[in-house]
């Protein structure tokens, strides 16, 4: 009887528009405003630990134990005000007040049930990329199905890595509508925002722990949830397509959705004799359940000959059987998606036929679907006006895909204005590379004003979002603030993700160990050998030349130096090449070997090796220290910065700016170059010293001071692991060269004569 009141209450409940009383239980009057004082003001040490009455009050998904329920009612109610918008909690607390004849009680219970399982499906969507149901933890999905009459069939991870969801999808039967619902969930977003207290809370890594845990404790369980995850993360993590599809067989066998359908695509696009061999075995047992996500598995394996011999009329009926089954044409959407993962030609004709009848019957999502087969067939193609009108509705939006479509056409078109508009919808939408792209134009007030405090704020949520660059880029800012730990954070999933400049950069926190971060200096040696040997990453051996070379982390050994930089600048490695120039010029291989050192420095400027420009040209001008050689230094430093180098730039700058020598003096050029350095709110101490004292050389004092004091406070931060003395003479010259702007004096860099 109560499932029917439940059904009913679901049905008429009301949009709450007032604020609801402080003494009512604010989850029955507005769920939504329920969910908001949650997320702002709960702890993650109190609302997990409250399922655990689920045990002592005998929970399951059909009832609960009368007794227990009496002996623990403290508890449960506990419980509720812990996690007061918890699905699963609430459906207990109903049944447990119905076991005990507590009708009162009941019916409160089942009136915040009914108020958050309508949001919550309300939150449900069609469209392809939904933004997924929140819930606290994983019960909570499965109650909701419980409470509002669906059947589960089937479960899966939509995604293999974490972003800002890891959304878990159910296969849920609606028995009188006969279809399949594949509704969405996301628990881990929900815990990022209330667990304040972890080491790397408020940082994408947080989430990546929590992911871990749950597929760790579930394939511990051998629970095939976790066990199928876990087997494509391994699969991943091997090169040969043979065993990849070896890590996927066993896990498929077992049902594994998400294992039978990368194994299907690498059969499908990177076959080999016996790839498919036992794919129908594994899939059938559920598709004659008639689940309709392995049907239509199967289906493209009879299409593709994935294990079977090819038969079109086969995959033509298990597909239309699976689409009478899945609720908005499911199996043709996902059909599709396959295709267009597995082939870069156009969609044949039979399926592009299905998406334009499915469009017809009002499916956006094939609409949606057609819009970008346009696309692959014609690059150049235009959008029409209902096609805008079509992709900038909110309801195709609900992490803005529709939105980040528009901007990258228009960015094609380099159309500024438009890309900005329809950017900044996609990321306020949450898209993450709109999020990454319009926070940078903040930055940079690139087309709008400058705003640094948006930008970062966007950044970060596009660092959530999973954007990798943005991970990196607000560790820099981390770290040229001094704050390490921070850096640390905002890098670890990106580290997590396998993404090299990551993984560089965190090692490089450890290599100089930095206050606050986890690692020390052999962490950091362990990492660029495991990228040097396993990876064949050549930057990973020129670290660690680097520290052969000063004896840092290890033994100085300049020999085992020239080996790791050899290894690679015989390949035609440029950076390799210019360090090994260098090493030659200074002598750190030995004596100087200036024929050597010239010879591969030039091999590096031939290449464009950014690098190159700046150092061999400090080399000339300030080592060599002739006139033909500051002539050459000046020349590749202006070469460099044709290319982007910003420390040729820097250097440029510097010697324009500061020079005693008036052939070289030249303000109004530095000031050029500086201007070529990027944003000044994002330069670094050493940068805005040299901006700094150009703005001074023409005669901008304040300007000057103000760029000065700022880098001096960025030196300080940027050295807060070093001694008090270290420090003092680290930042002494940059505070004379704020002396002398006080004065209204520019800085000239003394004439340093060279040893004989």
């Amino acid at each position: 009887m109560r499932t029917c009141l439940l059904l009913a209450a679901l049905v008429a409940w009301p949009v709450m528009a007032a604020e609801p009383q402080a003494s009512a239980d604010i989850a029955s009057t507005d769920p939504a405003r329920a969910w908001e004082l949650f997320l702002d003001k709960a702890e993650f040490e109190q609302a997990y630990p409250a399922y655990d009455v689920l045990d002592k009050v005998g929970y399951r998904p059909d009832g609960v134990d009368a007794a227990l329920c009496r002996e623990h009612a403290d508890a449960l109610n506990a419980a509720v005000a812990a996690a007061p918008v918890s699905i699963v909690l609430r459906r207990a607390a109903m049944l447990c007040a119905e076991a005990v004849g507590d009708d009162t009680g009941a019916e409160h219970a089942l009136t915040a049930l009914a108020g958050l399982a309508k949001l919550a499906l309300s939150q449900a969507s069609n469209t392809i990329n939904p933004k997924p149901i929140r819930v606290l933890r994983p019960d909570d999905a499965y109650a909701l199905l419980h409470a509002s009459g669906l059947e589960y069939r089937y479960d899966y991870y939509a995604e293999v890595a974490v972003k800002r969801y890891f959304p878990l999808v159910i296969a849920a039967w609606d028995p009188e509508a006969k279809l399949e619902h594949h509704l969405e969930f996301d628990y881990i977003d929900t815990i990022q925002r209330i667990d304040r207290k972890d080491r790397f809370s408020g940082f994408p890594f947080n989430r990546n722990q929590y992911v871990d845990a749950f597929v760790d404790s579930q394939v511990k369980a051998n629970d095939i949830l976790g066990l199928d995850i876990q087997a494509v993360r391994d699969a991943i993590g091997v090169a040969a397509t043979k065993d990849k599809v070896a890590k996927l067989r066993v896990t498929a066998e077992r049902g594994g959705i998400q294992s039978a359908l990368n194994w299907l695509s690498l059969c499908a696009s990177k076959p080999f004799p016996g790839c498919g061999d036992g794919f129908v075995d594994a899939v059938l047992p559920q598709a004659e359940k008639q689940y309709a996500l392995p049907m239509t598995l199967l289906a493209y394996a009879y299409a593709e000959g994935v294990g079977v011999k090819p038969d079109a009329e086969s995959a033509r009926q298990l597909l239309d059987a699976a689409d009478k089954r899945w609720r908005y044409d499911g199996a043709t959407l996902t059909y599709a998606a396959l295709w267009a993962i597995n082939h870069k030609s156009a969609l044949p004709d039979a399926l592009r036929q299905r998406l334009v009848q499915a469009q017809a019957r009002g499916n956006a999502n094939a609409r949606l679907l057609l819009i970008r087969e346009k696309f692959v067939a014609n690059p150049k193609a235009a959008f029409d006006d209902a096609e805008v009108a079509f992709l900038s509705e909110p309801k195709h939006n609900g992490l803005g895909s529709g939105y980040a479509m528009l901007a990258g056409y228009h960015a094609r078109l380099k159309h500024k204005q438009e890309t900005l508009e329809w950017g900044k919808r996609a990321a306020e939408a949450g898209n993450a590379e709109a999020q990454s792209n319009y926070g940078l134009a903040l930055l940079d007030g690139d087309g709008l004003a400058a705003d640094r405090v948006a930008g970062e704020r966007m950044l970060a949520e596009a660092a959530h979002g999973g954007d990798t660059w943005s991970q990196r880029y607000l560790a820099s800012l981390s770290a040229q603030q001094g704050r390490w730990a921070d850096a640390e954070g905002w890098l670890m999933a990106a580290v997590d993700s396998g993404d090299i400049k990551a993984v560089l950069f965190l090692a490089e926190l450890y290599e100089w160990e930095r206050p606050g971060v986890s690692g020390k200096v052999d962490r950091a040696v362990e990492i660029y050998r495991a990228l040097a040997d396993a990876d064949n990453v050549a930057e990973g051996r020129r670290r660690l030349a680097v520290m052969a070379l000063a004896g840092r982390g290890m033994k100085k050994d300049p020999g085992q130096a020239k080996q790791w930089l050899l290894a690679d600048a015989e390949k035609g490695d440029h950076a390799s090449e210019y360090m090994l120039g260098m090493s030659y010029l200074q002598g750190e291989l030995g004596n100087v070997d200036e024929a050597e050192g010239t010879r591969w420095m030039e091999r590096a400027i031939e290449a464009k090796e950014e690098g190159a420009y700046a150092d061999y040209g400090y080399w000339l001008y300030y080592k060599k220290q002739t006139p033909q050689s500051r002539s050459r230094a000046l020349e590749l430093w202006r070469a460099g910065e044709t290319i982007g180098a910003a420390g040729a730039s820097n250097n440029l700058a510097w010697a324009l700016c500061t020079s005693a020598d008036a052939a070289v003096f030249d303000a109004k050029a530095g000031l050029a170059s500086v201007g070529k350095m990027g944003n000044v709110e994002s330069l670094g101490a050493t940068a805005l010293d040299t901006v700094a004292a150009c703005h001074a050389a023409a005669g901008d004092y304040k300007r000057a001071a103000e760029l000065q004091a700022r880098a001096i406070e960025l030196l300080k931060k940027a050295n807060a692991s070093a001694t008090a003395s270290s420090d003092e003479d680290d930042t002494r010259g940059y505070r004379d060269r704020l002396a002398l702007y006080a004065r209204r004096q520019r800085y000239i860099e003394p004439v340093v004569r060279k040893q004989p």
